[in-house]
């Protein structure tokens, strides 16, 4: 609400929420984000100025910096450029004034413009669907959820996974969709699997060492056995259940049990840029409530680091990133394989907020400013 007139936004990654602003801005630029996507079908109904996957708007333009904008010949120019703002007059364009375009433009007020802008607001329903943008952004949205929450009540046993044998301390069974493990038998190691997601995770769990149990202070210890006792026994052992993945060429939807928490690492990876995306999804853990929820702010500042959109509610997070190539993308799937080993037992040891600013601070300088 507080976007100045006529400004120029940049931003990281492209986002459906920059239409509330885009009746102000005079152009858009981003680091991340395809021609494709939801947001430049956006930038062209409103007919702003939009460059894409710059790589460096964000760390090459300093805010309140002047610029001019050349979104045609994607340059940017810094300070007011008069000549090239004036080099190409607009011209009347006749066909604004025939039946033709009055019929079209009525009948386009049904299908482009975008209302469900957030799906996490109370409006995100069908209901609240007003135009096809709005029942097409509904069902990918529904797909999405459907498909993050297959870790959930799916009896995955009865498909007959296999095991993988990667040399770490976790009990991971693989369910192949389209044929990308290189094997029959079933016991496969990372070199049967053809999984590009999967195997930039699996480089990530793989190249950390994974850590004993945390030193933790006494208080923690005696909360964590409080808290064991009063878990339900059919909650109880899910927690020795194993970890499995949906497996395909360039989609992987990873369940992880560690312990007493449990995540969903979710990805597709592909030359397609606006195709691609993660997932993350964390809840749970055997320690009290309050370094529960340090571990989820823990996990939210991290995430942050990674340019990931994280929505939090008391001790889950619900993580995503979007439209990044695949090599990033892969990159930053290693990352959270990494983070996921980092992260495990650490709540135990959260026994105050710098204790959290401390392990931040440690990932970051380990892995994300290496990477």
């Amino acid at each position: 609400k507080d976007f100045p007139e006529g400004a120029v936004l940049v931003a990281k990654n492209t986002s459906t929420k920059f239409v509330t602003v885009m009746n102000k801005a005079s152009a858009i630029i981003t680091d991340v984000g395809g021609v494709t996507g939801h947001m430049a079908s956006l930038s062209r109904e409103y007919n702003i100025p939009t460059i894409l996957d710059t790589g460096i708007a964000t760390t090459t333009i300093r805010h309140g910096q002047m610029l001019t904008v050349d979104a045609v010949n994607c340059n940017i120019y810094e300070g007011f450029a008069e000549e090239l703002l004036h080099a190409a007059p607009r011209k009347k364009d006749l066909f604004r004034e025939t039946n033709l375009y009055k019929v079209l433009g009525s009948v386009l007020k049904q299908i482009a413009p975008l209302n469900l802008i957030n799906p996490s607001s109370s409006n995100f329903t069908p209901e609240c669907c007003v135009t096809y943008h709005d029942i097409t952004r509904f069902a990918h949205e529904m797909a999405m959820r459907e498909m993050f929450s297959i870790g959930e009540g799916y009896d995955i046993e009865s498909l007959g996974p296999v095991e993988l044998k990667a040399g770490i301390p976790m009990k991971i069974a693989l369910l192949d969709i389209d044929g990308c493990i290189r094997t029959d038998s079933k016991k496969v190691t990372p070199a049967d699997i053809d999984s590009i997601p999967f195997c930039a995770f699996l480089k990530g769990l793989t190249g950390m060492k994974w850590p004993e149990p945390r030193p933790a202070d006494l208080k923690g210890f005696l909360e964590m056995v409080a808290h064991t006792a009063s878990i339900p026994e059919d909650e109880l052992k899910q927690t020795a259940e194993q970890s499995f993945a949906l497996v395909s060429k360039n989609y992987m939807n990873f369940s992880i049990r560690l312990g007493y928490h449990f995540s969903m690492v979710e990805a597709y990876a592909s030359f397609e840029m606006n195709n691609n995306y993660i997932k993350f999804f964390f809840k749970g853990g055997g320690a009290s409530v309050d370094r529960r929820i340090r571990r989820t702010n823990l996990i939210r500042e991290i995430l942050r680091m990674m340019d990931f959109s994280v929505h939090v509610k008391d001790d889950v997070v619900d993580a995503t990133l979007s439209k990044y190539r695949q090599p990033l993308t892969e990159r930053t799937l290693e990352l959270i394989g990494r983070f996921t080993v980092f992260t495990k037992q650490l709540d135990m040891t959260l026994y105050n907020d710098a204790v959290v600013e401390m392990f931040v601070e440690e990932f970051a300088k380990d892995h994300i400013n290496r990477s």
